[in-house]
């Protein structure tokens, strides 16, 4: 079964948080890609959703969000998640690709707020601007 270690961290504080998925709980997550949303509910955060922002294997190896599949590919890299270029260098590295898969290790988490809470609280400050 899938063991996952979950980053969840929250933008409006700046604070993130640590927890461990397995067995029937870490279901929900396999086959998902980096950039779903994911309802928080079924994962243990109750009430928000999650996005998945990225992921890595039991051996580090990042995975990105714009190699399709879930195994290891070797791309050419110029920058960006696996790589810090210097100079305009470009390599050869061993990246997973976006699919959450039993080899992930640990999933990267924000908690996103729903649109309709994004458009209350929009109108209450252009209300707030009109007083």
């Amino acid at each position: 079964m899938a063991k996952f270690k979950l980053s969840v961290s929250e933008p409006k504080t700046g604070k993130a948080s640590t927890s461990e998925l397995e067995g029937p709980k870490a279901k929900p997550l396999l086959g998902r890609a980096i950039g779903e949303t994911v309802d928080g509910s079924t994962i243990g955060i109750s009430g928000k959703k999650v996005m998945i922002t990225g992921a890595s294997d039991k051996d580090g190896i990042p995975q990105r969000g714009d190699v399709h599949g879930g195994g290891k590919k070797h791309i050419i890299l110029t920058r960006g998640i696996g790589f810090k270029a210097k100079n305009s260098h470009r390599e050869r590295k061993l990246v997973r690709g976006r699919m959450i898969t039993e080899e992930t290790y640990q999933v990267n988490l924000t908690i996103i707020e729903p649109e309709s809470s994004l458009k209350s609280s929009d109108s209450q400050k252009e209300n707030k601007g009109k007083s």
